[in-house]
């Protein structure tokens, strides 16, 4: 019986502490994308932009679990080798999930990376049509957190959000955290 309730007290106090360190952290940021796929000799490219909502859980000090939405910001014309084109690209929507392994290189300073699943929705409309697409796919990347103070901090990363079928989505992510 003694030994029960030293296994007991022992799992008490590791999940004490496991639950003290856990830290729940929500991030908003701007991102503008860089969309580019090419067809044949055709290459298209649009850069439309996103504002990105993201709420993570420290599962240790070095790991991370995260939710992110993204919502359209502002559109851009389709660009169709090296010319303008009269239609216009529109994120509609994004949603992820995310694991980010974490390092703190002193007080101020964290390096992340980030390895998950994106899903999309974009419209593309112009000369009187208008398309929408939804893709998903595997999305990564790398960045670094500067601390303000203990609970707000910048962040900065930059994404490879898609990359199918000659199509490739990247994005640099500027925006401010905050830990609850």
């Amino acid at each position: 019986m003694k030994t029960i309730s030293k296994a007991l007290a022992v799992a008490a106090i590791a999940v004490s502490a496991t639950a003290a360190q856990a830290q729940v952290y929500g991030e908003i940021a701007y991102m503008p994308l860089k969309f580019e796929e090419t067809v044949g000799a055709i290459t298209l490219k649009a850069s439309p932009s996103v504002i990105g909502l993201t709420l993570g859980y420290e599962l240790h000090k070095n790991v991370a679990v995260e939710a992110m939405a993204a919502f359209s910001a502002k559109d851009d014309s389709v660009e169709v080798n090296g010319i303008s084109f009269p239609a216009d690209v529109k994120v509609n929507n994004s949603y992820g999930v995310f694991v980010k392994p974490k390092a703190m290189l002193g007080e101020k300073f964290e390096v992340f990376g980030r390895l998950g699943f994106l899903k999309s929705k974009a419209t593309v409309s112009g000369l009187g049509f208008s398309d929408s697409v939804s893709e998903s796919d595997v999305a990564y990347g790398i960045g670094a957190n500067y601390y303000l103070n203990p609970t707000t901090y910048l962040t900065a990363s930059y994404m490879n959000l898609y990359n199918k079928d000659d199509s490739k989505v990247t994005g640099f992510t500027l925006g401010l955290g905050m830990k609850f």
